[in-house]
């Protein structure tokens, strides 16, 4: 009996644990209220891989941690266009060359910039 129930325990477990890591992490993220649910879905794939590239190429230098937390800047439109125009600034020049981050890598970032949660309240900025 006792074997029956740990079986049970460790299927409802393991389909627990699945539902949970296949749902798509798009309470992390801010969309038009007009957008079909499978835009969102559709869209998620470009958005996590540019907070992957963020996280490997920009985090070390942009993040920073407030109480225990990591605090993603939220940077704005302006921003983000002048990283994609490296000569705008010298230390990207030489630590982000075309070799190391290319031009769709970054918009993959910008894409994620463009719909991440703002960090702060509206009123903090």
């Amino acid at each position: 009996m006792k074997s029956i129930i740990t079986i049970a325990l460790i299927f409802i477990t393991g389909l627990w644990l699945t539902a949970c890591v296949s749902q798509p992490k798009i309470q992390f993220y801010d969309f038009p209220a007009d957008i079909a649910e499978e835009a969102k879905v559709a869209n998620l794939k470009l958005i996590e891989k540019g907070k992957i590239l963020y996280n490997i190429n920009c985090a070390k230098c942009h993040n920073t941690k407030e109480k225990g937390k990591i605090i993603i800047p939220d940077f704005t439109n302006e921003q983000l266009e002048s990283y994609t125009i490296r000569i705008k600034n010298e230390v990207h020049v030489n630590t982000l060359p075309e070799n190391k981050i290319t031009a769709e890598e970054l918009e993959a970032i910008q894409i994620f910039f463009n719909y991440k949660k703002p960090s702060r309240p509206q009123a903090e900025k």
